[in-house]
């Protein structure tokens, strides 16, 4: 008697699945391979045009080399510090610096830490000058949701910046809010290495907006960016009423991210003597609280000073009405005292606390 050996031969719709699934691994494998070229051919993504955020940098550039200090974060800074009388303030003091103003309008955490990265790569040895980089503490950890497919947020979202948003994403902010920073972090990353729309850009780069360009850079502005301002509003003063006066402290915590973001920066400076600070800005709501953080941070042995400008009580020159256009931007008057009074906050801290401060020294 003999046995047949029967070989069952797979089904048509096992193989169907099996030329799916290696088209689609084909489809994924040729496309990142595609990113990755495309990724070779943009050196510096930073550079791609993205509105706002280039007008600065193009503000910027003639002073690569010249300015040994600069000031980033969101709107508030952008619009509410005057690099003039900040330097003006401390140009007989052995804290004399050159400054500009590089915080970005709807600027992020994850944004001034890009353009801080890159300010230092430009710094050079200067005798006589300090070297200031001031890092607005509280602003936002990501863009707000309407610029996650901006160029803004797709240019700078590599792995290192979504590294910096899980440290600043820990799980004691609560589950949903540590959640909602961490994913768009992770989408905005996606974006970044799926090169969207960054080809294109380079191709076909958009002109720079003249109008802003020109209004931060006439009368020594520095980057400072103060549009047609209307005096203070009745919307103004009814801020200003319904804030109140109790000046309550509101206990901030320091996150991972803050202090990683110091020792980043600490490692990349290209010249020793560079003093990092991080500075809170004001609102108009600070009348009735005002977030409390310790008042300093020490990173692999090295002590950062946190300025805090959102108290009334300590700056009464920043809160009258006149000073503001809405409740968390200054005037151009207002960016003014701003700057002096960080200046002189400053002088107070370093002759609490002397140390070198010649660039590069």
């Amino acid at each position: 008697m003999s046995t047949r050996l029967s070989i069952e031969q797979p089904s048509q719709e096992a193989t169907t699945f099996r030329k799916a699934l290696f088209a689609v691994l084909l489809g994924v494998i040729s496309f990142a391979a595609a990113a990755s070229i495309i990724h070779l051919c943009i050196r510096s993504p930073l550079n791609l045009y993205a509105a706002v955020r280039s007008e600065k940098l193009a503000a910027f550039a003639p002073w690569q080399g010249r300015a040994t200090s600069a000031i980033f974060g969101s709107s508030h800074i952008h619009n509410g510090f005057d690099p003039r009388s900040f330097d003006q303030t401390l140009a007989a003091t052995p804290l004399a610096t050159t400054t500009f103003n590089l915080g970005v309008e709807g600027g992020s955490q994850s944004e001034q830490r890009v353009l801080a990265l890159n300010f230092l790569k430009t710094l050079r040895p200067q005798p006589h000058q300090a070297c200031f980089v001031f890092l607005e503490l509280n602003a936002g950890a990501n863009f707000t949701n309407n610029h996650l497919v901006h160029p803004r947020t797709i240019d700078i979202y590599d792995w290192r910046t979504l590294r910096f948003i899980h440290q600043l994403s820990p799980r004691s902010l609560g589950t949903q809010r540590a959640l909602g920073r961490t994913s768009f972090g992770i989408v905005g990353s996606l974006l970044y290495y799926t090169n969207v729309g960054m080809l294109a850009n380079r191709i076909f780069t958009p002109p720079l907006d003249q109008q802003m360009l020109t209004a931060e850079t006439i009368q020594d502005r520095r980057g400072l960016y103060t549009p047609d301002q209307p005096a203070a509003t009745a919307a103004v003063f009814q801020l200003f009423a319904d804030a109140g006066h109790a000046m309550t402290p509101a206990p901030e915590p320091l996150l991972p991210g803050n202090y990683a973001l110091l020792s980043e920066l600490q490692r990349d400076s290209p010249i020793r003597g560079v003093h990092f600070i991080y500075v809170v800005s004001p609102r108009i709501d600070n009348l009735s609280s005002y977030p409390q953080y310790p008042a300093e941070i020490t990173v692999d042995g090295v002590t950062t000073p946190i300025l805090s400008m959102a108290r009334a009580d300590l700056y009464p020159d920043l809160f009258p009405p006149a000073e503001w256009i809405d409740g968390a931007h200054l005037s151009a008057a207002g960016a003014g005292v701003l700057g002096r009074d960080l200046a002189r906050q400053l002088l107070d801290y370093y002759q609490q606390h002397p140390q070198p401060m010649d660039c590069g020294g």
